[in-house]
């Protein structure tokens, strides 16, 4: 709705401070110009501190929001987690700040959209501008704060909301031209249906649908709020309302229609029809707005690039159409056949004759030289503002012959690639478009079935766009089928597209169909990108593909080759970019849709053969990474158990793996589906390795889950297939999760199934891993004899072959059972017994043995060196991420500074630990830090819960310490 004034200020596009944080619709960061998806937790956590930057919004208060009356046990743990992935992919640490126990959006360091929305507001109010309140109610994309919700965003999500409303009501007065009124009616129309209660809204529609010379319409409005109003609250309408009605009923002058405007020769208007069931696409809109503005006597260019069928054209047209009238000179357009399966792509010399032609240019004064054209066309537009749509290009070099040298032109260019060429040398707007989301998409079904219909199936519509995922081409045809056949429900359309195989065959209609759309982008590609596009989708990463996997899947060990073949398929529009993950990987997807594709040109291309070749060489590329994260955490190469599958290692693993833990948090849920597809592949080696190489992550961050599920699926492999080696190591990690959750029986049975499989099979030290377990059950059940020597003989087999760390590890847990014996002086035999074997740089374990240590001397009262070691092992394990440590360490450092009469820190100490315990799920560990607190605060209450979770877990000695204590306190 720009006016044609060109002393108005300048609507150029503007770069905002980065990162970006939208909340007026779903919420997104966008970093580098490039939103990153963010699931729903993070994006909840992050929307928290939007609404208000710069205020401190605590821990409870996030908890609250994200799980309300019912958090999981892990709630503390994740929002820490949530907030150091949101700093870490917006690469701006500063970003959120820690207050206390609360977090804090830094405002200086962020644009959030909303804020920028209020200072348009402002403006607009000194100013009377209806520009500036067009830009600030576009910045909303949908419902604000769409995607999340707990009662406080909810109340942030209707101030939003009324913001939005406030700004079309003070917009609507400004409206001076009748196309400007015609899109005002649009607004409010929607607006009034969206909100039939809100008057002030109703009033505003009837005063411009009175002002375009239209007063039945408006008293039909009228008559229409006062019939909801009267049948839902029992009230008439306000005075406000009620005035307006009179005042139109008495008016019999209405606004004069302005005259048709009369194409003449050379004025050409070649624009195709627009669509009818066009879904608003604002954001996108307002910067192609942006252009209209543009007064630095430089052309405006903007290239509209997207994956094919988003609806690049159908964008471009619209828009073309709405500000026609800017243009009063013409409207050229030209389909560039950039991607099109039946004709060569268009030259600049073809459709430079049309266009002449079609400013008036006789045909005999076209030069046939193609420079000569070009010049005339740039002549010929001097002094004229005519409008230039180029669709479907292929490159820049197709587009440059076509530009006019004339300022007061616009050119639009659609393509999938970003044309860069453009955007660096003639300052183009890049406007990269993306598929819709859900309200979109409903939305559009709604415009082509009717709304009605959409409503009767709303949850299946849901499912409808996310089969389609949100492309508008394959939305348009799903709602073509649907709209052709009235029997049909979306139910029996979703029914068929949910079989992925024939999904494809399903979007298909009269000359057109998503699958050669999307092949005609991949077989423009060069040889090693078209394999790169096939080969990625062989492998099920649910969190996008990391440039390692593509080096593996190429069996080219180069990953900044990876990486750029990755960027390749970006430009290609065949991939999408998701930023960069916890460890600093760059991570991209395919549209579902694409990857659907992506697997039908696989199957054709590559053998079964070929296929299973490729798929393991990802997965030996997993396991092999994995192996050597956990090696990097330990701080020494030691096969835990491993089996023979091979490994696969690209180049620059150091930088790789520089934080070892939090790569295997990054590639978490691709492990946990390596697993399911190693096992659905009959692949055991691989299947099992992969489930207890990634124990560690599972132990020291708390995902117990993960490893119930990849233990259950490796150990059913094993058995189905006789792998009785694999079956015993499954059943070794198994007896560990199981001791963790507190399943002390079934950890004694698994671990002594695992040992018995082990002899069997000729392991030793395998079976020494499983006594050692075995050893560990004991020892929460009191039987210190058998746990010693459970210990004591792995310990011997440890050494009897030489495998120093091994030795190592049976002592930090024989130095445990002492502690528990009360034979300190013992427990400290054996850590510095273990400390003394210990291979160089094993600092994981060796970080167990000094905490052992340290819990030696404060059990023979040497208080203050137990205080100073316990501090120096928190500081350590803090740094390493390693949660369970942490919690472990933290009893220590509690009970220590309870006995050196430090009495606050003492008890902060414990409850950080407690609190900790209860968020990795510890229960046993939970039990002995309130043991710890009650024996300082005589609480009967904490010792009888402790007492019940030792009852729970099978923990018996623990149990009957508190049965003791409870005794004692009464």
């Amino acid at each position: 709705m720009h006016g044609d004034d060109p002393r108005a200020e300048a609507v150029g596009p503007h770069r905002l401070p980065d990162p970006q944080i939208r909340i007026l619709g779903p919420v997104e960061l966008v970093a580098s110009g490039t939103p990153i998806p963010l699931a729903e937790r993070p994006a909840a956590v992050l929307a928290m501190l939007a609404v208000e930057p710069g205020r401190p919004v605590t821990m409870d208060q996030l908890i609250d929001e994200i799980w309300g009356d019912d958090p999981p046990a892990t709630a503390r743990a994740q929002i820490p987690i949530h907030v150091s992935t949101l700093r870490k992919v917006c690469g701006r640490s500063e970003m959120i700040e820690t207050v206390g126990s609360a977090y804090r959006l830094r405002a200086s360091a962020v644009h959030v959209d909303v804020e920028q929305a209020e200072r348009f507001v402002e403006r607009a109010r000194q100013a009377q501008e209806a520009r500036l309140y067009e830009r600030a109610f576009q910045l909303w994309r949908g419902p604000a704060l769409a995607g999340v919700g707990g009662p406080r965003l909810a109340v942030s999500a209707r101030r939003l909301e009324d913001l939005r409303l406030t700004i079309l009501e003070e917009w609507a007065p400004l409206s001076a031209t009748a196309v400007e009124r015609e899109q005002m009616i649009g607004l409010l129309s929607r607006a009034v249906f969206e909100h039939p209660l809100r008057e002030s809204v109703r009033a505003r529609l009837m005063e411009a649908q009175w002002q375009a010379g239209r007063p039945a319409t408006a008293l039909a409005v009228y008559r229409e709020g006062r019939r909801i109003l009267v049948d839902e609250l029992g009230l008439e309408p306000g005075a406000d309302l009620h005035d307006l009605h009179e005042r139109i009923l008495r008016e019999d002058a209405p606004d004069p229609v302005p005259p048709v405007r009369m194409v003449l020769p050379g004025r050409p208007c070649q624009l195709p029809p627009s669509i009818s069931a066009f879904t608003s696409r604002k954001v996108e809109q307002e910067t192609l707005d942006s252009l209209l503005g543009t007064a630095s006597g430089h052309l405006p260019v903007a290239v509209v690039s997207g994956i094919a069928g988003v609806g690049k054209t159908t964008l471009a047209i619209h828009w073309a159409h709405r500000v026609a009238g800017h243009f009063p000179d013409g409207q050229l357009f030209a389909d560039l056949r950039g991607y099109d399966q039946h004709a060569a792509p268009a030259t600049a010399h073809e459709v430079l004759d049309r266009f002449l032609r079609a400013l008036g240019v006789p045909g005999e004064q076209i030069p046939t030289d193609g420079e000569e054209r070009a010049g005339l066309f740039r002549s010929t537009l001097q002094g004229r503002r005519v409008l230039i749509l180029l669709d479907n290009a292929a490159s820049s070099r197709q587009v440059r012959p076509l530009l006019p040298g004339a300022p007061g032109c616009c050119v639009i260019v659609t393509a999938r690639r970003r044309l860069e060429g453009l955007i660096t040398a003639h300052g183009a707007a890049s406007l990269p478009m993306e598929v819709f989301g859900a309200e979109e998409s409903t939305d559009l079904l709604a415009q082509v079935l009717g709304a009605e219909r959409v409503a009767k199936e709303l949850d299946d519509a849901g499912r409808l766009a996310a089969l389609c995922e949100g492309l508008p081409l394959a939305l348009r045809i799903a709602a073509a089928r649907l709209a052709t056949r009235p029997t049909y429900s979306l139910r029996d359309l979703v029914t068929r597209l949910a079989d992925e195989q024939g999904r494809l065959d399903q979007l298909t209609g009269e000359g057109v169909c998503v699958r050669d759309s999307i092949q005609l982008s991949y077989q423009d590609l060069p040889a090693q990108a078209g394999s790169a596009f096939r080969r990625l989708a062989l492998v099920d990463a649910p969190i996008g593909y990391a440039p390692w996997l593509l080096a593996a899947l190429l069996d080219n060990a180069d990953l900044s080759e990876a990486e750029s073949l990755l960027e390749d398929l970006v430009d290609a529009q065949l991939l999408h970019p998701l930023g960069v993950d916890a460890a600093g990987q760059p991570r991209y997807r395919y549209h579902d849709l694409t990857r659907i594709c992506a697997l039908e040109q696989a199957e054709d291309q590559e053998s079964r053969a070929e296929r299973d070749a490729v798929r393991a060489r990802a997965f030996s590329a997993l396991l092999g990474l994995a192996e050597q994260a956990v090696n990097r955490f330990r701080g020494v190469d030691w096969d835990n158990m491993h089996g023979c599958a091979p490994r696969w290692l690209p180049g620059g693993i150091e930088e790789l793996l520089d934080e070892p833990l939090d790569w295997l948090e990054a590639e978490r849920l691709t492990i946990t589906a390596a697993v399911r597809q190693t096992a659905t592949a009959e692949w055991p080696e691989l299947c099992w390795d992969l489930a207890v190489t990634s124990t560690i992550l599972h132990l020291k961050r708390g995902y117990r889950e993960d490893r119930r599920v990849a233990n259950e699926t490796a150990l059913d492999l094993c058995r189905r297939v006789g792998d009785q080696r694999g079956e015993a190591a499954v059943l070794l990690s198994q007896s560990d999760y199981q001791m963790n959750c507190g399943e002390i029986a079934d950890g004694i049975h698994s671990a002594e199934m695992s040992a018995r499989l082990f002899e069997q099979v000729g392991d030793s030290r395998g079976q020494a891993l499983a006594l050692v377990d075995i050893g560990v059950a004991k020892r929460l059940l009191g039987d210190w004899e058998s746990s010693l020597a459970a210990l004591e003989r792995a310990a011997t087999i440890f050494q009897d072959t030489h495998d120093d760390f091994g030795t190592a590890h049976a002592m930090s847990h024989v130095g445990l059972v002492y502690v528990r014996r009360q034979e300190p002086v013992a427990a400290e035999r054996a850590a510095e017994r273990g400390l003394a074997v210990l291979p160089s740089g094993a600092r994981d374990l060796q970080l167990m043995l000094l905490r052992l240590l340290a819990e030696s001397y404060l059990h023979q009262a040497r208080h203050s060196e137990a205080l100073r070691l316990f501090e120096a092992v928190l500081q350590e394990v803090r740094t390493r991420g390693d949660h369970f440590m942490v919690a472990l360490t933290l009893l220590g450092v509690g009970e220590a500074r309870l006995l050196c009469q430090e009495v606050e820190d003492g008890m902060s100490a414990l409850r950080e630990a407690r609190e900790l315990a209860r968020d990795l799920g510890h229960r046993t560990l939970e039990g002995r830090l309130l043991l710890a607190i009650a024996g300082h605060t005589g609480e009967t209450a904490l010792l009888l819960m402790a007492a019940g979770l030792f009852e729970e877990t099978g923990a018996d000695a623990w149990h009957a310490t508190a049965l003791a204590a409870l005794r004692i306190s009464t």
